[in-house]
């Protein structure tokens, strides 16, 4: 495991891995698949434990969706790509007794898959601990509280470093580019929020699509310029560690995870789906390319520049107008990529404040207004 640079505090998820061994990465990758993939099946099986209904899972052969499905697929695949996550747990079809017939109801599969992932992740936590150990079930109440609040501080937490990492970005692109050279990165943030807070207007998972289509493009276009960068003049003549200190694992450990912090989006993602029986090939399609991505950036990173590599390769990049732009394109990239990260906590947060603050029977334009309101107010928080 190569060794990693303890300066500073955060780095942006595409570019968190310069640090980290290639074999660690593609096993805590494994492990954040599983269980991703475990949190959908979870949640399914918990609502056929909750609706009486006895079925078990059976291996399907998938068939072939439409090409509007497919299109459906693609989009769900670009919003995974801003989040990361998945494993292998066969797909599942459904099956009952009937009469004493076994009844495969292939024609409407997808109706019943979609009934059956209607659990939220309190919703998930709350019947597991229900249909658990008996020792564990009466957690089942306050995990639904628990669960959420997790998932807000730790959603929230990425937006904050996101807002961070593109400031620091600007900065750096204006210092070298002699440009606005007075603004530090507190006023950088702080004009951010002008696009920050209209951007995150945007109510639903479908219209984000469009936005975190671009961030991936943009992504893409750094990533390959970066990639030629690498192999391009000499690498690093610095001593190469192979085995990082013990004492700097955990760090490794966090900053590989943080590198798949896709879990907020994952339930959301797979219920927004219309076809559903496609979600484990998007996991599984997304996952090994993000990994692939990662071990390319990571490892190229760390020869090019060896044990002197910062927080986010980027800041590695010497001055020139390749390297600015290469600078710019992740800033604006993980710009875009915000409005998903706060997409969770607010779908959380929101019918809860509204419920609250909002009489029942009120104004289109009044529950609008406090919806801007809400979405603005978290921002700020960020």
């Amino acid at each position: 495991m190569p060794a990693m640079d303890t300066e500073g505090n955060f780095r942006p998820c595409i570019n968190a891995v310069e640090n980290a061994g290639a074999i660690g990465i593609c096993v805590l990758g494994s492990c954040c698949t599983y269980c991703m993939k475990l949190l959908v099946y979870c949640s399914q099986m918990a609502v056929d434990e909750q609706t009486g209904r006895n079925q078990s899972p059976e291996p399907q052969t998938e068939s072939v969706p439409s090409s509007a499905n497919a299109a459906v697929g693609v989009d769900r695949l670009v919003v995974f790509f801003r989040n990361r996550n998945s494993t292998d747990i066969h797909e599942t079809g459904y099956q009952r007794a009937d009469q004493g017939m076994q009844i495969n109801y292939q024609d409407s599969e997808n109706q019943a898959f979609e009934e059956n992932s209607s659990l939220d992740y309190a919703g998930t936590a709350y019947a597991a601990f229900l249909h658990g150990p008996k020792c564990l079930q009466r957690l089942a109440f306050p995990m639904r509280y628990i669960v959420n609040a997790l998932l807000i501080l730790t959603q929230f937490g990425f937006c904050c470093v996101y807002l961070l990492f593109v400031g620091q970005s600007l900065r750096e692109v204006f210092l070298n580019t002699k440009f606005l050279t007075s603004l530090n990165t507190t006023a950088i943030m702080a004009l951010e929020l002008l696009v920050m807070i209209p951007l995150n207007f945007i109510p639903d998972l479908d219209t984000l699509t469009v936005v975190s289509t671009t961030a991936v493009c943009l992504q893409s276009v750094g990533l390959l310029m970066m990639f030629v960068d690498f192999c391009s003049g000499p690498l690093s003549d610095s001593y190469i560690l192979y085995l990082a200190p013990a004492w700097k694992w955990p760090l490794f450990f966090g900053t590989a995870m943080f590198s798949f912090e896709g879990i907020g989006v994952i339930l959301p993602l797979e219920m927004e789906m219309k076809n559903k029986r496609n979600f484990p090939r998007i996991l599984y399609g997304g996952m090994t390319i993000v990994t692939c991505m990662y071990l390319l950036i990571g490892i190229g990173g760390y020869l090019k520049y060896g044990a002197d590599v910062k927080p986010s390769i980027t800041f590695n990049l010497p001055a020139g107008c390749t390297s600015e732009l290469i600078r710019s394109l992740f800033a604006l990239a993980i710009f875009l990529s915000y409005p998903l990260q706060m997409y969770v906590p607010l779908s959380f947060v929101m019918p809860y404040l509204k419920g609250i603050f909002l009489p029942e029977r009120r104004n289109r334009w009044v529950e609008r207004a406090a919806d801007w309101l809400i979405r603005a107010t978290f921002v700020l928080i960020t």
